[in-house]
């Protein structure tokens, strides 16, 4: 193996690195929808704090009250 082929061959598996892991990314990325994972029981959730759902938000205004 030459010069020029370990340069193209370094390059190349460096590009398929980069795809591979901008692909993983745009895979197992969170999507920005948010979606209850408990069919609205808000009281037994424990993202509840964090959660950015109407329904979470109405719980929370409702338990301080």
């Amino acid at each position: 193996m030459n010069r020029r082929e370990f340069i193209n061959s370094f390059f190349r598996y460096i590009l398929l690195i980069v795809i591979s892991l901008f692909s993983g990314y745009l895979l197992f990325k969170t999507k920005s929808e948010e979606s209850c994972k408990l069919n609205f029981f808000c009281k037994s959730c424990q993202l509840n704090k964090k959660c950015n759902l109407e329904q979470a938000k109405k719980y929370r205004n409702d338990k301080k009250e």
